[in-house]
């Protein structure tokens, strides 16, 4: 059964978090998770299966860039795909969030259309990801019983010609 997608969003400013929600609500199989900074991200997806990050740069405590890096150095969340909101748009910001690993970068103010389909981009691919990776597990569990399956018999088979061989020996 396919699970609700977890979005987090990370901003310090409360009418942006009303915004977003607002807007993500419309998508109605999401299922929103707000942090107002960097650290509570980090508390966030150590708890929560997080499908999609949508962070701020600028935050108080710990921003957007440290949080994501150490997002990114946890095998448990460096796949968790990160979308910058941020007013920063010098192609200094642009270029470090994708070093560090974003997987997109939108500037404030966002167009609403376009952000949803972002997100929804996203999201799907992040669905493709683990249904690729649900196939790959059952394919393995599938051919480990067929390999067992032929063993077996075979075993079987080569201890009688053994024994044949033994007998004409």
């Amino acid at each position: 059964m396919k699970k609700d997608p977890h979005i987090l969003i990370v901003d310090d400013t409360i009418n942006n978090i009303r915004l977003l929600c607002e807007m993500l609500q419309t998508q109605k199989e999401l299922r929103i998770n707000v942090a107002r900074d960097g650290l509570e991200a980090l508390e966030i997806c150590d708890k929560v299966d997080i499908d999609l990050i949508l962070m701020d740069v600028q935050m108080p405590r710990m921003d957007g860039f440290e949080a994501s890096q150490i997002l990114k150095s946890k095998p448990a969340t460096q796949n968790i795909p990160i979308i910058f909101l941020t007013a920063q748009n010098d192609k200094e910001h642009i270029v470090k969030a994708f070093e560090i690993g974003a997987v997109d970068y939108v500037t404030k103010p966002f167009r609403i259309k376009e952000l949803i389909s972002r997100v929804n981009t996203h999201i799907r691919l992040r669905q493709a990801l683990h249904s690729a990776e649900a196939a790959n597990v059952a394919k393995s569990v599938f051919l480990s019983n067929m390999s067992h399956e032929l063993r077996t018999p075979l075993n079987g088979v080569l201890g009688y010609a053994q024994l044949l061989i033994q007998d004409h020996e």
